[in-house]
Order: C-alpha cells, then structure tokens, then sequence
C-alpha cells in the first residue's frame, strides 16, 4: 500500500510446457475524478460493474492484456479493456480458437434502476454456424437492473451485432441463501462471448442454501434447446454439496455436473458434453493438510473417452525448519491408464541453506507397461522468519527396468517467493483454507463518513477484531471473511475526543459465500455533559444522591443517575437541544411544583452544570 492508499500487487505462477502459467499486477483504490479505479495488466478477468449482479451476469472471459475500472460508488462506472481470450474458446465438436478482444462498458444508476451498455470487438471470433466466416466481429449489449425489494433483483440483458440474443430473470437473496432464474436466447450468427452458447435458448435457474454454517447446497440448472447440436434439447448444469465438521475435522463436498467440457486427456483435446461425478475430502491438521479428489467423466460423444482421475495430496510441517509434501495423481480412460507420484522433504543443511530431495514414479499402461523413476534434487537459501526465499529444483528421470513412459519429462525450476514462520504455519488451516474451500468465504466493504465527506483512519473490526482502516476517501474492504454470521464496527477508542459513530458502533450482518457484503458507518461529532443536583433545605443545599435524569430530544433519550454526591456525566451525545427530565419517584419529599422544566443547548460541551431544586433558583451554570 502506497501512502496515497493505492494498493499494488503482483503475481506471477505456473509452469511448463504443459501447465498455463499466470502473471499481472493490480492497482487497485486509485482515485480518479471523485471515484475509485483498479488497473490491471497481465492475467485478469473481465466482470459486470452492475454492483448487484456480479454472480446474474453472463459474460466473465479470462484475458491477457490491459483492463480499466472505475466506480463512482454505485452511481456510474465505466471500465475498458483489450487482450487475447487466456483460454481457447471453443464449441462442442466445433472448431476452437483464442481470439483478440476490444471493448468498454458504462453504467450508471437512477433511484434503484440501473443500466449498463458494454461494446466489445472481437479479432478471429467462434462462431456456432459453420456458414458464418468472419475474421472480426462486434457485438453490443445493454443491461438494466432494478432492486425490486430488499431481497428480490430484476435483471435483463441485450445483444446485437450480425445476430441478436438476450436474457432477463429475477434473483432473490436471503439470510440463508440466494436463487434466479431466467429466460435466455442467442442467435447462431453471434460470436462466442459469455456462458452462453450461440444457437442455444432456454431456461437457467441458479440456487445456493445454507442450512448452516458447516454446510452449503449450491446448483445450477439450464434446459437447452439447441440448433446447432444433433440433441436439440438437453438438461445440463451441476449440484454441488459441502458439508464441513468443524476444526480439524473433514470437509466433505459432493458435486454432479452435465456441462460442456473442454480439456486435455491422455491422447487429444476434446470440447464435449459430459456427466461428471466429483468427490473430495480435505482435513486440515496441525501444521498441514490431506485432501483426495476423485472425478469420473462420462461423455455423451461417443468418440471422446470416459476419464476417471484420482489425486491425493499430503502437506506436513515436520519441525520449526522442515515439511514434507507429497502427490499421486491416477488417471485412466479407454482401457490405459497413467499415474504419477513424487514425494519430497526439505530440511536445514548449513546455516541458512536447506536441501530438498525426493523420489518418485510414473507408469502408463498403454498395450504394455511403461515408466520410469524420478529425482527430485533442490537447494535452496531461506530465512527461519517470515522473508523472502530462493529456490532452484531438478527433476531427473531414471530407469526402472522398463520402457521410458515420458509422463514426467527431465525438468528445472526456479522458485522464488515468501517464506511463512513456524507461528504462522502453525496456523495452516486458517491461511490456507480461502484458497482450498473459497466457497465458505465472502467478503466486506463499505465506507466511513463524516460531515458528508470520507472520513480516514477509522479501525474497522470484525467479530471485535481489528482487520482495516478506512482510506482517505473513506472507503474500506475485508476479503476472506467466514461466510454467516459476522458483527462488522468501528473502534471507537481510536477515534479523537470528541468524535464517535452515530447510531451503533457495530452492526450484525450475514456474509454469503463468493459475494461482497456492503456496510456503512457515518462518523459525527457529540458532546459531553458533566453537571450536578442539589435540593435545599431550610436554605442549606443537599446532594441529590441516585436522583434519575433523562435528556430528551426528539426519539433520544439518554437515561443517567445521580451518584452519592448528586454529579451526573453523559459522553458521546448528538448534538443538539435537549430537555432535562428528572424522575419525581427519584426525589422523595418534593412536590411535583418543586421540578422545573428545564432545556439545555449541547450542541457544544456543558461542563459545571447545577439543577438547584427549592432553592429559589431553578438551575445555575
């Protein structure tokens, strides 16, 4: 984070020849023009600016290149990017590409209405009708959303370019879940752009409940009629289960998907139709985790092959300075199969360098059975504390007495990162767990202001917590928060005198999972007031020992109690005209004509004040 709140990260990871390597840097909270702005370049995914509508929209295409975004709150926005589609695009049993993409968005927002128009160019754009050949394209939408209730969304989008397509539904959201549906159609001469195909129309409908806070049920839905495809209509979509059993204990997740798939296997490179049954565990344990996948594929092409893959994965802190991780990756189809395991443990040598070695092996069985053995030799210089670290890595494949499988070929890496101390690995469950089960997480923004303006440095907590502070212009986020029950607030024993929140400092709200929870708080100056009561007697004054008091404004009321020597003291009062009411049953002996009615103006701090009851004189600054 820069001192003007700008915050800046890179990233950078992957391999080769075989596994898609990602790199970028984001500038995000850059302040343009009154809002907000986050720059990308590199690695990105483009995203709807509708604030409501993030999981309703469509279009979402991984990219290689430059992105602008830009918010003005919820009242307008615009974005613009431009790059090459990350992945191949591709229809089933169609011809597949990776085009060149242009385009820009603007939305902005009336009372709850608003309205999004997005123009993108496409170079070498997939089309679903093999008659249409074009080597560029372009294709404009419209959005509109409107909040009909606090939990009911109606949504509808617009395309036009050579064809024409659209959507509209409803979404509801709740404490325990959310769910839509929708009707949608697009025309066969539209380029492949978003979740939907061209030349498919039909029904989507989404759901996500909670029944707990330990489990969630999430599906989708999507009966399609096709005019591309031999099978005009088809049921296709997924259900998913995930059931955790708290600290230390499994997590448990189910998933039954008929989708469009398109992947790499043993021998080619398929885009299909497919069932796939999905099932995993993981445990997280003291200074690790285990988790086993199981996925089985069957494909309605009968010229693609039914898949069935197993990985197991193991990760071990085995002392302050060495850990063990290990994998087996199985998978077979068409009557062969190929599998491959390695397992390695890195360990201190001399001073700060540390040694890494292990073996392994892989097999494919292919007519007759082939393989070879593995090294795994590394070293590596490192710091025992949180620090940067260097490490380079050779994987060496040896002979076991049979012909060589090249599964694993003959590899260098060179790593380079940030190491973790013993302290914080010992927490692996908590830093590990946003990025092994994202579903159980959401997160949380919002802003802070003060007198109509952005209010900086305010200490945000979550669940009593200190996490954040809000920036100079007032906004604040909290990403990886546990999804249910959270109680968002401000410290406001790190506010100056005389400054607190108005209304509660803290506020209860339920996170749902992958989504943004909005929350605001309005910082305002109040007042204090330090007085005393007296009642006289015979001319003599007497404290008014635990008389009751209330201040009285509007629909505030403050209650106080005189102590033992008749002071009274109230903090953090709105400002304002108030009336002094004192409690009659409070002040034996007096009659209700001995009790003035009194006003005071604490629209600045009141110090010394004295209600004299009987003594001539109704109250005396």
């Amino acid at each position: 984070m820069l001192a003007s709140g700008i915050d800046i990260s890179a990233f950078a990871f992957g391999g080769f020849p075989s596994t898609a390597t990602y790199a970028g840097i984001e500038a995000d909270r850059v302040r343009i023009g009154g809002g907000l702005a986050t720059i990308d370049a590199g690695d990105f995914e483009t995203a709807p600016l509708l604030p409501e509508a993030a999981a309703l929209q469509p279009e979402s295409l991984a990219l290689d290149g430059v992105q602008v975004r830009w918010r003005e709150n919820d009242d307008r926005g615009f974005s613009f990017f431009a790059g090459a589609s990350k992945f191949l695009l591709a229809l089933p049993m169609k011809t597949q590409n990776r085009p060149l993409l242009v385009g820009a968005q603007y939305m902005f927002r009336l009372d709850r209405n608003y309205f999004d128009a997005g123009l993108t160019a496409v170079k070498d754009p997939v089309y679903a009708d093999p008659s249409v050949v074009r080597s560029e394209d372009a294709v404009l939408r419209l959005s509109y959303l409107r909040r009909l209730s606090p939990m009911t969304i109606a949504f509808a989008d617009g395309y036009r370019g050579h064809g024409d397509g659209g959507r509209a539904g409803l979404a509801f959201q709740g404490q325990l879940g959310t769910a839509s549906v929708s009707l949608y159609q697009f025309s066969r001469q539209l380029p492949l752009l978003s979740a939907f195909n061209p030349g498919e129309r039909g029904l989507q409908t989404t759901a996500m409940y909670r029944p707990s806070e330990l489990a969630s049920i999430g599906m989708q839905l999507y009966y399609v009629a096709s005019d591309v495809l031999d099978r005009r209509n088809d049921l296709r979509g997924q259900i998913s289960i995930e059931k955790s059993f708290g600290s230390g204990a499994p997590d448990l997740y189910f998933s039954y998907a008929h989708e469009q798939l398109v992947a790499n296997t043993l021998v080619e490179n398929v885009s299909r139709l497919a069932d796939t049954l999905t099932f995993a565990v993981t445990r997280m344990h003291h200074g690790g985790f285990t988790s086993l996948q199981l996925d089985h594929v069957i494909s309605r092409d009968s010229a693609s092959p039914n898949t069935t893959q197993l990985l197991a994965t193991h990760q071990q802190i085995l002392s302050s300075a060495s850990f063990l991780n290990a994998t087996l990756l199985v998978q077979a189809e068409r009557g062969q199969w190929g599998a491959t395991f390695d397992s390695a443990v890195e360990a201190p040598i001399r001073g700060p360098y540390y040694a890494l070695y292990g073996i392994g092996a892989a097999f494919r069985d292919n007519r007759s059975l082939s393989g070879e053995g593995i090294l795994r030799l590394g070293l590596s210089r490192r710091i025992l504390s949180n620090g940067a670290y260097g490490r380079a890595e050779v994987r060496i494949p040896v002979r076991l007495g049979l012909t060589q499988s090249h599964l694993n070929r003959r590899s260098a890496a060179i790593d380079i990162g940030s190491s973790l101390s013993w302290p914080d690995l010992r927490n692996a469950r908590a830093l590990l767990a946003p990025a092994l089960t994202p579903n159980r997480f959401g997160s949380i923004a919002g802003t802070v202001r003060f007198e109509g303006k952005g209010f900086a440095g305010a200490v945000i907590l979550v669940n009593g917590e200190p996490v954040t502070e809000s920036d100079e212009s007032g906004a604040f986020s909290v990403r990886h928060v546990l999804a249910g029950p959270a109680t968002i607030g401000i410290d406001v024993t790190k506010l100056e005198p005389g400054l607190s929140v108005a209304g509660s400092s803290s506020r209860d709200v339920i996170v749902q999972p992958r989504e943004m929870t909005s929350i605001d708080f309005t910082v305002a100056r109040f007042t204090t007031l330090q007085g005393s009561i007296v009642i006289c007697d015979a001319g003599r004054p007497r404290p008014a020992a635990g008389a009751r008091v209330a201040l009285v404004h509007g629909d505030v009321a403050i209650p106080l109690q005189a102590s033992a020597s008749g002071s009274f003291q109230a903090e953090n009062i709105p400002p304002g005209e108030y009336e002094i009411v004192l409690d009659p049953t409070s002040l034996p002996g007096l009659a209700p004509s001995d009790i003035p009615r009194l006003t005071i103006d604490l629209r600045k701090d009141v110090l010394g004040y004295v209600i004299r009851l009987r003594c001539g004189g109704a109250l005396q600054p």
